[in-house]
């Protein structure tokens, strides 16, 4: 048999002739490490001399040692598998390989040892390359799980780098990357310039220009000049380590289909194996036929009725959906989510930070009074030099140097009062103004005002970047049949309009608190179905969980990345409706596979049961079945293209 009939708990494939949930141990089987199969050439070297000795038993008389080489021609190749079946009797278990092993050993007790040989052999080599395509599906996951790097160069003081456990490097280390090398941690770029492969880690597939001050996540690759970096997180903090859990969660996690299918196999199965033994008594005690004619029809209906194809076809089916998503820069966090994500009607999604890129900037600058609009930019950014608050920012930018006022008073939530050169200043919002006495009625809505001792000197009005790739985004997910996108933002509501009729969203609601947000996920759900919310700060997080969906923006905020249930690792929002789509293509996949199974398997069974299906139909109906199925399954691992 293949190299994967062994009792392995970490394979989440549920192959039930393998797996065995009350066995927990560690595995260095090549399915898991993702090894190619050591005895491949072995195996077919079995499989070619079985089946030479099954065409030599025509040359051997009939009776004893006729069925003595058709035996060693089924043991050759079967003996795990009989082995395993043996041990599944002991324990009373109706899997794949007990069936199997009670089939072959019926088939050479009445006679028919020729059928019993062909049967070991075609399920053996039906084993084979299923196990090929599973472990080649797999891989796909688990080349995800393979981005974290154990080592890293550290720099304690000396000239020479010392290699040491990624483990025990500790935040604000200094270490080296030097070309051709993963970065072990996250970091902040102190010197060299080079450029970085982020497609592990972002799903972007052009490589990233890398200089002092650039900020590089754990599992990208340095492509080319050595850096000198400084570790920004711990190991466990880091982005790989983060990617490598959420896949491992992924992949244990199951869907709504796949628990019916291991419900419904417990229940199945126990019900054939009683309706075969039925098959095979009742009939010749009733007079119709004897008991070898029974016995063999029982067989064939033993052999078919396995469920090992739906088992394993479609968590292998879920598997590849994650492993499409992952490609297109996004990490669904278990298969139970694909259902929900395949029925998404409507997007809802964040503003700041999400559908723009949460960096503001200077938009237009408006003197009221007698003032020059660069005279009114440099004493904004003045009163607000120690502010951190992001409009602040913004002005400091817009303004380039500036001096330190004499005195700073700052006003919580509203702005700041400042002494310059002698004359007294506010800088900050409407309500700012208010309380000083001056009236903002007659003035635009402005991000904040600029007065003195006598009045308003005029206003500044900053704006938000729509990301790039934001209206590409929208017109993907109505070319998907969304047709709904709706926006929430505690921003202000002419902001909101903006964006609205920049990217076309099908509806928006304005200054919304946290809890605001929240309410009106679940309004929304009410009104079109099931949703997602795509967000990216640490106030989405309770809108990210009301979602059916939430998606959250890059691995920036833990609170919204373990809020959501799929992360947008490339911080790029077309990413949202590709994984819609993978989601799809991967539930239409898993239906095909259920009905063709079914359908196969039902004929069978009723052809078997009145005699007119061959005992290698059966082996058809289970193996054969099972590795179109497993193929199939492969095509929802395939990167879905943007109509």
């Amino acid at each position: 048999m293949s190299e994967h009939h062994h009792e392995c708990s970490c394979q989440e494939h549920e192959h039930h002739h393998h797996h065995h949930d009350e066995q927990e141990h560690s595995c260095s089987c090549t399915v898991c490490s993702g090894a190619e199969p050591k005895t491949g050439i072995r195996e077919i070297l079995f499989v070619g001399i079985s089946i030479i000795l099954t065409i030599a038993s025509f040359f051997v008389p009939e009776g004893w040692p006729r069925t003595i080489v058709l035996a060693a021609a089924a043991l050759l190749v079967g003996w795990k598998m009989f082995w395993e079946g043996i041990r599944g009797l002991f324990r009373f278990s109706l899997d794949e390989m007990t069936l199997m092993t009670i089939a072959v050993a019926a088939a050479f007790i009445i006679g028919e040892g020729f059928e019993g040989a062909m049967v070991t052999i075609l399920f053996h080599i039906g084993e084979y390359i299923e196990d090929r395509a599973v472990r080649s599906g797999r891989k796909r996951i688990d080349a995800l799980l393979s981005i974290v790097p154990e080592t890293a160069n550290l720099l304690d003081g000396s000239e020479t780098p010392q290699t040491v456990s990624a483990r025990k490097i500790k935040i604000g280390s200094k270490i080296l990357i030097r070309a051709g090398e993963r970065v072990p941690l996250d970091c902040e770029v102190l010197s060299g310039t080079s450029e970085a492969d982020t497609s592990a880690v972002t799903g972007e597939s052009q490589p990233a220009a890398v200089e002092p001050g650039s900020q590089l996540l754990s599992g990208m690759i340095n492509l080319s000049g050595a850096l000198t970096c400084r570790t920004t997180q711990d190991y466990h903090g880091s982005t790989a380590s983060k990617i490598a859990q959420l896949v491992r969660e992924a992949t244990q996690q199951k869907g709504k289909t796949e628990r019916f299918i291991t419900r419904f196999s417990k229940i199945y199965t126990p019900i054939v194996v009683a309706l075969a033994l039925l098959l095979a008594v009742i009939p010749p005690l009733a007079g119709i036929g004897s008991f070898s004619v029974w016995v063999h029809r029982a067989l064939i209906f033993l052999v078919a009725s396995c469920p090992c194809a739906l088992v394993i076809s479609i968590p292998m089916t879920f598997y590849n959906v994650i492993s499409s998503a992952s490609r297109c820069g996004a990490l669904i966090k278990g298969s139970q989510h694909i259902e929900t994500l395949a029925a998404i009607q409507q997007v809802v999604l964040d503003k700041t930070g999400t559908l723009t890129t949460g960096k503001l900037k200077v938009s237009t600058v408006s003197p009221i009074s007698q003032i020059e609009p660069n005279e009114l930019l440099r004493l904004a950014a003045i009163c607000e030099s120690a502010s951190v608050h992001p409009i602040a920012q913004a002005v400091r930018e817009a303004a380039g140097t500036v001096p330190q006022p004499e005195s700073a008073e700052d006003v919580p939530g509203k702005g700041v009062k400042a002494v310059i050169s002698g004359t007294r200043y506010l800088c900050g919002s409407a309500k700012l103004m208010e309380e000083a006495g001056f009236s903002t009625a007659s003035l635009p809505h402005a991000s904040l005002y600029l007065a003195n001792e006598t009045g308003i000197l005029g206003c500044i009005q900053t704006s938000d970047k729509i990301r790039p790739e934001a209206q590409q985004a929208m017109k993907d997910l109505q070319n998907i049949g969304v047709t709904h996108t709706v926006m929430l933002t505690g921003d202000r509501i002419d902001a909101a309009r903006t964006v609205q009729d920049e990217l076309g969203l099908s509806d928006i609601r304005a200054e919304l608190l946290p809890q605001d947000k929240v309410s009106a996920m679940k309004e929304l759900r009410k009104l079109h179905g099931i949703s997602a919310f795509v967000g990216d700060g640490i106030n989405d997080g309770p809108v990210l969980a009301a979602a059916d969906i939430g998606f959250a923006m890059g691995m920036g905020s833990d609170l919204a990345a373990q809020a959501a249930d799929v992360v947008l690792m490339s911080n790029n929002l077309c990413s949202v409706s590709r994984t819609i789509q993978a989601a799809r293509k991967g539930l239409r996949v898993a239906r095909q596979n259920l009905i063709f199974i079914l359908l196969i398997k039902a004929i069978v069974l009723v052809l078997g049961a009145l005699g007119y299906a061959p005992m290698w139909s059966a082996v058809f109906a289970d193996v054969g079945v099972c590795v179109l199925t497993v193929l199939n399954s492969m095509r929802a691992g395939i990167v879905p293209k943007t109509k």
